[in-house]
């Protein structure tokens, strides 16, 4: 029976059914590979004859958090205040960029806006004073593409533990190993006219469309390369962007696939995929 872990306490997970709450406990075989069960779980659950349950199987989890343990996440609640205590934008920035490497979506809350002054809550002059400009950074070759699939695989279903020397084998790597054509892109700053526009939002909505509008203006002037296109359609099986890129070229980005063949402790179907939706992405933002 399919369900969703909805509460775990003392090794006890309840999990929601078309038939109702069950309570259930994790098979052994759980521990042995380090999986440790979390709320948000999609699971299959069998029903014992004293009516609890044990948990059989878990399915492919699309994100998970260890603090606090949960999974399947579509959206994340980031709030702070706007004074007493001052806000710390460095840990909101943690959480956002936490949220945006999970591909869950970020939703800004601030509280006590009523004391601060109006100066400093005048949110037009406050963004338009910080004169942002965006920069659009794209690669033919992601150069730590392999690493981020991997990584990406291995936090799938369990926690991923960095290995020592593994940040600076990541920065090396993304300094030194071949991008192919890199383009930079200085696109248009934000300007008055267009932070007026959402004026009338609330300070949360008004965050969250400045965000969407910086987005839509580094998607725009992102480069895709060929790689970007085949990756699209190999992931989904067409010829859809076709016109595109040339043999030659789809034969070359084919032979760097392969180096993942060598990752056989893997499903390596599995981490080819992974593989093609990190260059594939970027062009689904595009469209």
């Amino acid at each position: 029976m399919r369900g969703l872990i909805v509460k775990g306490i003392g090794g006890f997970y309840y999990v929601k059914t078309d038939s109702g709450i069950i309570q259930a406990k994790g098979r052994g075989i759980f521990k042995k590979q380090g999986l440790l069960l979390k709320v948000g779980d999609i699971v299959d659950v069998q029903i014992l004859p004293d009516k609890d349950g044990v948990i059989d199987s878990v399915e492919t989890r699309k994100n998970h958090f260890d603090r606090p343990p949960i999974a399947n996440v579509d959206a994340v609640i980031i709030v702070f205040s706007a004074a007493q205590p001052k806000p710390n934008f460095s840990i909101v920035d943690k959480f956002l960029i936490t949220a945006e490497k999970n591909d869950v979506e970020p939703i800004l809350v601030m509280n006590k806006s009523d004391l601060i002054s109006r100066e400093n809550a005048d949110k037009i002059r406050a963004l338009s004073e910080l004169n942002i400009v965006p920069v659009s950074v794209s690669y033919e070759w992601e150069s730590c593409d392999i690493l981020k699939a991997l990584e990406l695989y291995e936090s799938q279903n369990r926690k991923y533990t960095k290995k020592p020397g593994e940040d600076l084998n990541s920065i090396l790597t993304g300094i030194l190993q071949y991008k192919g054509r890199v383009h930079f892109e200085i696109c248009e700053p934000l300007r008055v006219e267009e932070l007026r526009a959402f004026e009338n939002k609330t300070n949360n909505e008004y965050h969250i469309a400045v965000a969407k509008l910086l987005d839509r203006r580094i998607n725009a002037a992102y480069r895709l390369f060929p790689n970007n296109y085949i990756a699209h359609d190999m992931l989904y099986g067409n010829m859809k962007y076709s016109s595109l890129y040339s043999d030659e070229q789809k034969r070359a980005f084919q032979r760097h696939l392969t180096k993942l063949d060598r990752y056989d402790t893997c499903d390596v179907e599995k981490l080819k995929e992974i593989f093609l939706g990190i260059y594939a992405n970027p062009v689904d933002n595009r469209f």
